[in-house]
């Protein structure tokens, strides 16, 4: 994360236990995990905290489904892949683009506080990533906001889009923002994070709003093929904000009167995408 060990393409992850991790209770490897710190054996077995390293912004959830898809998510990094599992040799293989493969042993654990740890050892390299669960699996793939389908705002457009693109781009991006207040409101979560999915949305209690462009986060403009196209989608959000009603839940709970807002101004512009050329 000035090279992180984890910043893969693909790894290899073997279980050391005698029984497949999917049938070990009450630990499974799937769901979203916060890269914490990284322990360097070689190095006296100094612990380092991810605010002192620099390189760990660069993937630092690493999320794992059950459709056998994953998304490695940074502050300015995206990777998207799919896993696979030889259940004889206990071994996951996770895979993107370049097919570099990294081995790395596993270890389980939940600290004094009820946080549960995973452990990934690299013994060539003599490191150890340690991530803390940041959500459970959810039972419905859609609803995951880190899932690769609710992660297509961030991939980086490779040609200039449409005014229809850009705003599906927009739209995804709003869905992402979304569910991250739903997952926070069925899981009962006690602290809400934006920190890797920061653009145009400014979440208020009880209340949606937009930060003027020049405050939005690079890697929100980026995704898109340029700085003009990611001003016409920032005009997009900020157009439909001023001159559509829509309304929430009014429950007088922030994370569920947001999460419907959110969802309304979503089922918005999915109306208005039909006027869209």
């Amino acid at each position: 994360m000035k090279r992180l060990p984890f910043i893969f393409l693909a790894l290899t992850i073997i279980f050391f236990s005698g029984c497949s991790f999917f049938d070990s209770k009450p630990y499974t490897v799937l769901g979203s995990w916060k890269l914490k710190r990284i322990v360097d054996k070689s190095n006296g077995n100094t612990e380092t905290d991810q605010a002192n390293v620099a390189a760990i912004e660069n993937g630092n959830l690493l999320n794992i489904y059950r459709d056998k898809s994953f998304t490695l998510v940074g502050e300015k990094s995206l990777q998207l892949g799919v896993w696979s599992i030889d259940k004889s040799r206990d071994e996951l293989t996770i895979r993107s683009r370049n097919n570099k493969n990294i081995t790395y042993e596993v270890e389980f654990s939940t600290t004094n506080d009820e946080v549960e740890l995973l452990k990934l050892h690299d013994e060539s390299k003599q490191t150890t990533l340690v991530f803390t669960r940041e959500a459970i699996p959810l039972n419905d793939l859609k609803n995951e906001p880190f899932h690769p389908l609710n992660m297509q705002w961030r991939v980086k457009a490779t040609t200039s889009e449409s005014d229809l693109q850009i705003t599906q781009r927009l739209m995804n991006y709003i869905k992402h923002v979304s569910l991250i207040l739903l997952v926070a409101k069925e899981q009962k979560l006690d602290v809400v994070s934006f920190e890797l999915s920061q653009g145009p949305i400014r979440i208020f209690s009880n209340g949606i709003g937009i930060y003027p462009y020049d405050m939005v986060k690079t890697a929100w403009k980026n995704a898109y093929f340029n700085d003009e196209e990611a001003f016409k989608a920032h005009q997009i959000f900020e157009n439909f904000l001023k001159n559509t009603k829509y309304n929430g839940s009014g429950t007088g709970k922030w994370v569920e009167d947001d999460y419907q807002l959110l969802t309304n101004i979503y089922k918005g512009l999915v109306q208005e995408t039909g006027n869209i050329r």
